[in-house]
């Protein structure tokens, strides 16, 4: 597997092949500008570039870079994805001094079709720094090119393993927050619940805080139910909410799947943009999609050794 910067397209030789219960018999598929599926009800175990790495059960991914869209607006004929989760590799010269990851010109963003790609009453939630200009970017330009508008805005509260905040709140030049804009396309009638802090006044319970490990519970809030018992539909998107989560290696933000999934339709269809891992029945794009899926990252039964 190899991790190329925004807009190289080397290494297109690469392939995939599926290693299924120890089974070698898939044919080798293109890694590169090619939708590829586990359409399995379990993980797969497959080789990317030499290099063993764990599909989840019906994931998909999609690794090329921002010209290279096309696979995923060829699988938009059915009325888009309903959720768009965007973590983009904003300038930052830190990153660009520590060479922890490549970055992104704010402007490439804009040639990104969301106006496609998304569903007519889609949710987008995208992660930003805190640097005013790409805010005022986000506001001024990105939102009305993609017909968007802000419905809400959480925060990621970066903690310790002991639940301390990582830096003071005061400290300008490392705050210890990101945070998630909310958004839908301009028109649509936005379900949004009231602030937290309001949420006793009429039962609504808040969501649960984002998970960094896959096999823990979280709590659901209630959704409304219909007299035979029924779900009604999803449950009131918060406006404003805090994720407490330790912060992961290289700005890995917190797995927002199961976070997101009450305000989302039954069987909704979720994609994750410049996403460096995959979730189980999303579909995830990027140039890094499979760097967090290297198989020593896992755990694994003995039986599947």
């Amino acid at each position: 597997m190899c991790n190329v910067p925004v807009g190289s397209r080397t290494s297109l030789t690469a392939t995939l092949t599926t290693t299924q219960r120890q089974s070698s018999s898939d044919k080798p598929v293109n890694l590169f500008d090619t939708l590829v599926s586990n359409d399995a009800g379990e993980e797969v175990i497959g080789l990317a570039h030499e290099t063993p790495v764990l599909l989840p059960r019906h994931s998909t991914f999609l690794l090329s870079d921002v010209t290279r869209l096309q696979p995923l607006l060829a699988g938009c004929s059915d009325g888009g994805y309903h959720c768009i989760v965007l973590d983009p590799p904003w300038e930052n010269k830190s990153a660009k001094r520590g060479a922890k990851y490549p970055t992104l010109p704010s402007r490439r963003l804009l040639s990104i079709p969301i106006k496609q790609l998304l569903h007519q009453e889609g949710l987008v939630a995208m992660w930003i720094t805190n640097r005013e200009r790409h805010r005022r970017f986000v506001d001024q330009e990105l939102f009305p090119a993609w017909g968007l508008q802000a419905i809400g805005e959480w925060a990621w509260i970066k903690v310790t393993n002991s639940g301390q905040l990582v830096s003071p709140l005061d400290v300008a030049h490392r705050r210890p927050y990101e945070v998630l804009i909310l958004a839908q396309p301009k028109g649509t009638t936005a379900s949004t619940s009231p602030p937290a802090s309001d949420s006793g006044q009429d039962g609504q319970q808040p969501p649960p805080a984002a998970e960094q490990h896959v096999t823990s519970q979280v709590p659901q809030p209630q959704l409304e139910h219909g007299p035979n018992g029924a779900v009604g539909g999803p449950a009131p998107l918060p406006r404003h909410f805090c994720i407490f989560a330790v912060p992961g290696e290289h700005s890995r933000k917190p797995q927002l799947a199961r976070l997101l999934r009450p305000y989302l339709p039954a069987n909704a269809r979720c994609l994750e943009m410049f996403a460096r891992e995959l979730t189980a029945h999303w579909t995830s794009w990027g140039n890094e999609a499979l760097h967090f899926q290297q198989l020593h990252r896992f755990v694994l039964p003995a039986s599947r050794l």
